[in-house]
C-alpha cells in the first residue's frame, strides 16, 4: 500500500474529513448541493494535489464526485480556498 493510500486511511484524515464537511457545511463545491457527504481533492492526488491539505479538499456531492473522477473542475461554490481562485 502506498504512503498516500496509508494516509487516507488514518484517524487523522478521518477527523480532516469530518471538519472539511463542516467548513463547508456539506456544500457541494461544483453543483451548491447542500447535502454533500463526501470529501473531494480539488487538484486530484494523480496529478499532484496534496493529500491531507485543508485548501485542497471541499465537500462534493455523490454525483459529481462520479462525474468529476481525476478530472480538475472550476469550483463555483468554492469561497475558502486559494488554490484554484487565485486568491
Amino acid at each position: 500500500m502506498s504512503n498516500n493510500a496509508n494516509a487516507i486511511r488514518t484517524r487523522e484524515y478521518r477527523k480532516l474529513r469530518t471538519e472539511i464537511l463542516n467548513r463547508d457545511q456539506h456544500t457541494c463545491y461544483i453543483c451548491g448541493d447542500p447535502e454533500a457527504n463526501e470529501v473531494d481533492h480539488i487538484v486530484p492526488r494523480s496529478r499532484g494535489g496534496a493529500v491531507s491539505d485543508p485548501e485542497n479538499l471541499a465537500a462534493i456531492c455523490k454525483r459529481c464526485n462520479l462525474v468529476k473522477s481525476d478530472k480538475m473542475k472550476e469550483p463555483v461554490f468554492l469561497a475558502h480556498t486559494s488554490i484554484v481562485t487565485g486568491k
